[in-house]
């Protein structure tokens, strides 16, 4: 039997804008719940760029919670700051320069989300690894797109932004998970932008 979570936040993602704000906050809860079933696979959104991630599961230990909070008028969310459920700390995504305690604030909300263990599994196809895969989509339609984060974070196997629209096509039997993932160029032609993707279980 296999076990496909669809998300729309990517907690595992690698695009500039969210993966290492807004897209991890999420991770300190999910991930010991996907361990805990045995989650397979976690498709994602949020950050229009092609993220494929290795394979991984919690570390098991102990970290804090985070979420987001109504701004001041509370017509809106406050995405400029995450706030610590348990602390009750806010913290500044993006401290103004010279902030030093905005800052190591910032650093120590990014170091408790480095909730996670990598696998020990090499290659395009595993054989009943321990963790859960995470692919976050590009855009399809073309209609928005994201930049690459600069550093690719160690969880990320492969990642892409071609600035094309794109899209994966999976297939499911009994014993394997497959995905293939593809862009579209100018020509109306695709062309694959990543290894196919095997798990089997046996």
């Amino acid at each position: 039997m296999w076990r496909i979570v669809t998300i729309h936040q990517d907690i595992y993602g690698s695009g500039k804008d969210h993966s290492d704000t807004d897209g991890m906050i999420l991770r300190t809860q999910l991930t010991p719940i996907f361990d805990k079933y045995d989650v397979d696979v976690v498709l994602q959104g949020h950050d229009h760029t092609y993220s494929r991630s290795k394979l991984l599961h919690s570390d098991g230990q102990a970290h804090g919670t985070y979420e987001f909070q109504l701004n001041e008028k509370g017509d809106d969310y406050d995405w400029e700051h995450v706030f610590n459920t348990q602390t009750k700390e806010k913290i500044a995504l993006e401290p103004e320069a010279g902030n030093v305690a905005a800052q190591e604030a910032l650093t120590a909300f990014q170091n408790d989300n480095h909730c996670y263990t990598l696998d020990d599994v090499q290659g395009s196809t595993v054989t009943n690894p321990e963790g859960t895969l995470y692919m976050t989509s590009n855009s399809a339609t073309g209609s928005k797109y994201y930049e690459l984060i600069a550093a690719q974070q160690d969880y990320i196997a492969e990642r892409s932004q071609n600035w094309l629209p794109s899209y994966s096509v999976i297939g499911i039997s009994d014993s394997t998970f497959r995905i293939d993932t593809y862009q579209i160029l100018d020509n109306g032609q695709t062309e694959k932008i990543d290894d196919t993707f095997t798990i089997v279980k046996n």
